[in-house]
């Protein structure tokens, strides 16, 4: 799939708007939406894994809970941030976290290690 300069320029964008916000709750359906009249939602998804070998989703994950392990490294409270994150409990942040880090959120909040 070739894509244009504004194309990639648009992948470009979103991985750093993504990458300069992660604590902010990006809906990746409405992100699309906004680029919708400059690259399709399909070319966004297939350029972006093309480029960085991630899904947005993906990505997005990622960036989020990496974010989550520097403030709970720091000391706050997994509820408190869960909320930050726009997550509606600590459990489906938690299950979040997990899917990125092999222990729970609580874990990184009392262990500063590089796991």
């Amino acid at each position: 799939m070739n894509f244009t300069t504004n194309e990639a320029m648009i992948i470009m964008e979103v991985h750093a708007l993504l990458t300069s916000e992660p604590e902010r709750h990006n809906d990746l359906n409405e992100l699309m939406l906004i680029y919708a009249n400059v690259i399709s939602k399909t070319k966004l998804k297939i350029g972006f894994k093309k480029k960085y070998n991630l899904t947005l989703y993906q990505f997005h994950l990622q960036t989020r809970m990496g974010y989550a392990k520097e403030q709970l490294n720091k000391g706050l409270q997994v509820k408190v941030l869960a909320l930050s994150l726009g997550y509606s409990t600590s459990g489906s942040f938690s299950r979040a976290f997990k899917k990125v880090y092999p222990h729970p959120p609580g874990y990184f909040r009392y262990h500063t290690s590089n796991t």
